[in-house]
């Protein structure tokens, strides 16, 4: 299954590996992530503050938008109908209120917004 993944979420991946993929695969079987423009200008803004690997993260393609992160996200839930996935609530609240999908990790688990 492919999710656009946000910034919150991938730095979580990145953080905590096996126990997110495990607990993805074991929900959706075989992941697969999509990102916007936007997020991967974020992660590369946040990469030396956060001393993170962006390289570690197996990215299936990369979408055109490449405005604010979060509007992106918005839009290309709706648009391109690939549901987000988020740690971010109030992205996930924006998200569902317009007509996308979306997955909130809460408490180490994805929970469908």
């Amino acid at each position: 299954m492919e999710f656009l993944a946000d910034t919150s979420f991938l730095i979580y991946l990145l953080t905590s590996p096996s126990f997110a993929l495990d607990q993805l695969e074991d929900k959706f079987g075989s992941v697969e992530f999509v990102v916007t423009r936007s997020v991967i200008r974020e992660l590369n803004r946040l990469k030396k503050k956060r001393r993170i690997n962006i390289d570690a993260i197996v990215i299936k393609r990369v979408l055109a938008y490449d405005g604010n992160a979060d509007d992106d996200l918005v839009k290309a839930a709706k648009n391109e109908g690939i549901p987000v996935i988020t740690m971010d609530k109030g992205l996930a609240i924006r998200i569902r209120e317009n007509g996308g999908r979306c997955f909130l990790i809460h408490q180490g688990r994805p929970v469908q917004c």
